[in-house]
């Protein structure tokens, strides 16, 4: 079980440029303000192993990441357990006891996608459906989706629908005010409880 620490340390002279555009990253550090020893970093999902003697007691984060603390390999905490962490460049006090873990980069390497991911879980977990662009329904059969959270890249604006044909109860889905202000970025909904019919571009 990680325990977060309240205070964070903006440490935007981390962030990779290519082309313009920010990537999704994090680093993993023994101390607990990102400084000294880095003992792991990443830009893509995948199961880490620490050095012997080593703790992860500070995490920089770009991005939304989530990390699992595993017992093996093989067995790691639900994602329901392990709300993702979002940031854009900061760095978090963290209290891990476990030695493996499961990284995953929630979205695409520079969070410029147009893409909505709507979950059946509260808090971006379960079931997931994939969404690009304007569905008037979400399957050939009229299925209505029970959305308990979502998140989306880019700078993009979306309506999902209760109804099918884009009727019912209509729910915006905004970019947050970095995505707004820079072009980039992961804007998320959690603990809500939302049916979904049909979605559409934009916000009406």
């Amino acid at each position: 079980m990680a325990i977060f620490s309240m205070s964070t340390f903006v440490l935007l002279t981390f962030a990779v440029f290519t082309a313009g555009q920010v990537r999704q990253e994090i680093h993993i550090y023994n101390s607990t303000d990102c400084s000294g020893l880095r003992i792991h970093g990443a830009t893509s999902s995948g199961l880490v192993s620490l050095i012997p003697n080593a703790k992860m007691r500070s995490v920089f984060i770009i991005g939304l990441w989530r990390i699992r603390d595993c017992t093996s390999v093989t067995n790691c905490v639900p994602d329901a357990q392990s709300p993702p962490i979002k940031a854009y460049g900061t760095c978090f006090g963290v209290t891990f006891e476990a030695t493996v873990f499961n990284l995953s980069r929630l979205g695409d390497p520079y969070m410029t996608e147009k893409r909505l991911n709507v979950y059946s879980g509260r808090v971006i977990d379960g079931q997931v459906t994939p969404i690009w662009g304007n569905m008037t329904s979400i399957d050939d059969q009229g299925t209505l989706l029970s959305m308990g959270s979502s998140f989306h890249t880019g700078n993009y604006w979306w309506t999902v629908y209760s109804g099918l044909n884009f009727t019912g109860v209509a729910e915006c889905l905004r970019p947050d005010s970095h995505t707004v202000n820079n072009g980039y970025g992961v804007s998320r909904t959690v603990n809500v409880n939302y049916t979904v019919g049909s979605v559409r571009e934009g916000c009406f």
